[in-house]
């Protein structure tokens, strides 16, 4: 049987130890709650602002509604689906997990994030919880 080695296993057996942004590094969890009010296509809705330094891991979306068919973007003004790619959230009180490959680096500036609604309006009522979960470098 063959073991196999993660990159960071692999530096670690050759003796370096791995800066505290790879292992042991503080989780910071960076929270949005918007209120539902038909927010219609093409809205921006500034979430929050990730400090500089951070590198993005994971988020977490919640709805108290379904938003149907109505999508959301998660990201920041240059690429609107950086963190989540537009798409429908139909689970209601359930907290579910995103995050895009591409966002997993480390902020060099402060950084806004944002959701753009991105087909059809969001619903009149009901709220959507937003967790941005990042490692402090």
């Amino acid at each position: 049987m063959t073991t196999t080695y993660s990159a960071e296993q692999t530096i670690v057996n050759a003796g370096t130890l791995l800066g505290a942004n790879i292992w042991d590094s503080k989780l910071r969890v960076f929270q949005a709650t918007i209120t539902l009010a038909s927010q219609p296509i093409a809205d921006v809705i500034e979430l929050m602002i990730i400090p500089k330094e951070y590198r993005f891991i994971c988020g977490l979306i919640n709805s108290t509604v379904t938003l149907g068919s109505a999508t959301l973007a998660i990201g920041t003004s240059t690429t609107t689906g950086l963190y989540r790619t537009a798409a429908t959230f139909t689970a209601t009180n359930t907290p579910t997990l995103f995050g895009n490959n591409a966002a997993i680096t480390t902020a060099t500036a402060d950084t806004q994030v944002q959701a753009l609604v991105a087909a059809d309006a969001l619903p009149a009522s009901g709220t959507v919880k937003i967790h941005i979960l990042c490692s402090a470098v």
